[in-house]
């Protein structure tokens, strides 16, 4: 981890990445009540953040990181130095910007002895990214971890979220680039996506398992009109080896159970597992 701790003293704190296959975005002006139903995973890749020192930096570079700032700012914390780091790449949705946010309230709270509950925490981030159009549902399932369901939107107990119990599942994905979450939110057709995501949801529910998820995500990514041509070609691929897999929303990012040949023509894939781990101090 390369960075320079201007503060003997230092806390840390992470938070799982995440992939949402398939959601619906529910917005209203209280952003507790905003954010989405759907489905993702937790992964074995995270996100995190040490407390130390002054500024904001990412990998060792000082950055301007909006999500994290206002996120504090909820919490009243200003002034500490933020140094975010990660496994998983930023903008090809992998939840980076949730975990960012969870991380760095979670460690900033132990940082300054401030007694904050995980509820006002998860609030704090989940409100925030919902207003910086970062991610609708991130946060909630980084707080739960493994095959997360979303059934309503917001934060518990005004959403309400499940979780599959599934085997250990080796979870590998290639991403070619960015995509602004925040741009592609405020222009998708959110009638079409919404109507996809719930039907999705549906039949998630009436047969909850990893494969089950995969092929719904593969659907909701192809008929919702999010997938790029690059992210089609992609999963053609794999699927004409046999393999199940998807789109990450919102992500120019295609993910797999296992580790198909087919992603190695597109780029080096990243190989990690479905985990169960939740955000958490350390």
């Amino acid at each position: 981890m390369e960075m320079e701790m201007g503060h003997s003293s230092t806390s840390r704190a992470h938070a799982p990445a995440h992939i949402t296959g398939f959601f619906a975005p529910h917005m209203e002006e209280d952003a507790r009540k905003s954010g989405s139903v759907g489905c993702g995973i937790t992964l074995s890749q995270r996100g995190g953040c040490v407390v130390a020192g002054h500024g904001t930096s990412y990998r060792g570079k000082q950055v301007s990181c909006r999500v994290v700032e206002r996120a504090l700012a909820m919490l009243g914390i200003e002034g500490v130095g933020v140094h975010l780091y990660s496994d998983a790449p930023v903008g090809c949705g992998l939840g980076m910007s949730g975990a960012f946010a969870l991380s760095a309230c979670m460690a900033a709270c132990q940082h300054l002895k401030t007694p904050k509950t995980m509820r006002e925490i998860l609030t704090a981030a989940h409100c925030s990214e919902v207003e910086c159009r970062t991610g609708l549902g991130d946060v909630v399932a980084q707080c739960t971890g493994g095959l997360v369901m979303r059934l309503k939107p917001g934060i518990p107990p005004i959403g309400e979220v499940d979780c599959i119990p599934t085997s250990p599942a080796i979870i590998s994905y290639v991403a070619r680039g960015r995509m602004d979450t925040s741009e592609v939110l405020t222009e998708m057709d959110t009638s079409k996506i919404g109507r996809l995501g719930r039907w999705a949801l549906r039949q998630m529910l009436k047969k909850p398992t990893l494969e089950q998820f995969f092929r719904l995500s593969r659907d909701f990514a192809r008929e919702s009109g999010l997938a790029t041509p690059w992210v089609l070609d992609v999963m053609e691929a794999v699927e004409a080896e046999g393999g199940l897999c998807s789109m990450a929303m919102l992500g120019e990012c295609v993910f797999a159970l296992g580790v198909p040949r087919a992603l190695e023509e597109f780029g080096t894939p990243h190989v990690c597992y479905l985990s169960t781990q939740r955000a958490g101090l350390g």
